[in-house]
């Protein structure tokens, strides 16, 4: 019986953004993001700490925001492993988290570079940069090996 020939599968769907000033008025993010810092914006008018980072403070409506680090550690507080049905460019299995950073935002986030069966709620988790090509960057966390 002869080899099935391989398939490719194409995508009209692209799921990061393009990170230029040109393109994005959040540049900055990916500029810090990719010096390994992470940040969001901060609104001067009432102090609101946005995820994800915002033009405008959802709030107070102020568009007078400024660029605040958050730490780069923190705990993931639940997780959910997903076996089947991922958007393209995503690896089996997808371990989801929702990651409390202590004095910032807490916000959904991948777990990368670990297995299921090590993932506990809990468990402390650091920033991880990850290259989408060769101008874009994305944002997950790893586990903290002690």
């Amino acid at each position: 019986m002869a080899e099935a020939p391989a398939v490719t599968y194409y995508s009209t769907l692209d799921l990061f953004p393009q990170q230029t000033a040109e393109h994005n008025k959040l540049y900055e993010f990916y500029d810090n993001l990719r010096k390994g810092v992470l940040t969001t914006s901060k609104c001067n008018a009432c102090g609101y700490v946005a995820w994800p980072p915002r033009t405008i403070c959802p709030e107070c409506l102020s568009d007078q925001l400024h660029w605040t680090e958050l730490p780069t550690r923190g705990k993931i507080d639940v997780f959910t492993v997903q076996w089947a049905g991922m958007p393209p460019g995503f690896e089996v299995p997808l371990i989801l988290a929702i990651v409390v950073l202590p004095g910032g935002p807490t916000f959904l986030s991948r777990i990368v570079e670990t297995l299921p069966e090590e993932v506990k709620d809990g468990c402390a988790v650091e920033l991880v940069v990850l290259p989408v090509d060769r101008e874009r960057v994305t944002y997950a966390f790893r586990l903290i090996r002690s």
